[in-house]
């Protein structure tokens, strides 16, 4: 088993590490604080991955962070860039320079 430092030294949280952290025994708020922190995380939380959370005694207060802290890092879509446009002569139209 990996030691705690080990799964607070990771890069991207996954469902994994934060059911490794509740088995060290690693409080809910330290837990919590860590999800919030990572820089990257990388959460599986479809039905069937939340019932096997609870099972591993993952608290519903974590997972519940772990959906927000999932749905606030997704990533925005983007639209798609503007082209220049050109008049007759060839000048750039549209406030393009």
């Amino acid at each position: 088993m990996a030691s705690a430092s080990a799964v607070l030294a990771a890069d991207a949280l996954t469902n994994d590490d934060v059911v490794q952290m509740v088995g060290l025994g690693l409080g809910e708020d330290l837990i919590i604080a860590k999800i919030n922190q990572a820089p990257e995380v990388s959460f599986e939380l479809e039905v069937n991955d939340l019932v096997g959370l609870r099972e591993k005694g993952v608290s519903e207060r974590i997972v519940q962070e772990m959906l927000t802290r999932s749905t606030a890092t997704r990533p925005e879509p983007t639209a798609p860039a503007q082209q220049p446009t050109f008049s007759a002569d060839g000048a750039p139209v549209g406030g393009y320079q």
